[in-house]
């Protein structure tokens, strides 16, 4: 009997492992999940990797004079103040990993030295730094990954294409649009999200780069 009883806690102890570990909402409310993750990302996908933060023309320069001081009045509608709020925002949409890719990309700021034919100094000018105070520096001179590209999404397209442990694969329909050319063109956006602390984030980005050939 005692042997029976361990027998079923066990198989009750693993079936309550897998059940906490797999994704078990239904099609339509991961649906649901990814639209609200992929509107929340819009704005980051302008932020990171489109037109930037808007600067105050005239404003505050960094010594170099290279960065301007970020106008942060326009985000104001999604509580972005400074790079702490920033980088929260970006948190309540992205997985840990895809964040710190992120960070590490558009908010640091290093520098490294190489030798080819000489001595030579490169410095790697990320699109935002902040000083102790948390203000946004925006670096000008970078070109927009994904300038003059429009995307709208068709949320009613969106559908799972596979399940993982803590994984949903979904696609969802796109247009993708140019200033020259205003009909665009169908495409297919393939997305990750993941749960993490029994949350969902986005695990790819959503951004697409205009490509018709």
């Amino acid at each position: 009997m005692k042997r029976i009883i361990s027998i079923i806690l066990i198989a009750v102890l693993l079936s309550a492992l897998v059940s906490c570990s797999q994704t078990t909402e239904s099609d339509s409310e991961i649906a649901e999940i990814t639209e609200a993750l992929v509107k929340k990302s819009i704005i980051l996908n302008k932020i990171y990797w489109g037109e930037g933060i808007d600067i105050i023309e005239g404003g505050e320069t960094t010594s170099d004079g290279k960065y301007v001081i970020a106008d942060m009045s326009s985000l104001s509608e999604y509580e972005i103040s400074d790079i702490n709020t920033l980088k929260s925002y970006t948190r309540s949409v992205y997985t840990e990993n895809e964040c710190d890719s992120i960070f590490k990309n558009y908010l640091a700021h290093s520098a490294y030295t190489d030798s080819f034919g000489g001595y030579m100094y490169t410095e790697i000018l990320n699109r935002y730094i902040s000083d102790g105070e948390g203000r946004i520096f925006v670096y000008t001179g970078l070109e927009d990954l994904i300038k003059d590209s429009v995307v709208e999404y068709d949320f009613s397209s969106i559908r799972v294409v596979k399940r993982e442990r803590k994984t949903v694969h979904v696609e969802i329909s796109v247009t993708v649009k140019s200033s020259g050319d205003t009909q665009g063109y169908a495409d297919v956006l393939p997305l990750e999200i993941r749960k993490e602390n029994q949350e969902y984030r986005l695990n790819t980005p959503t951004y697409c780069v205009y490509d018709k050939e």
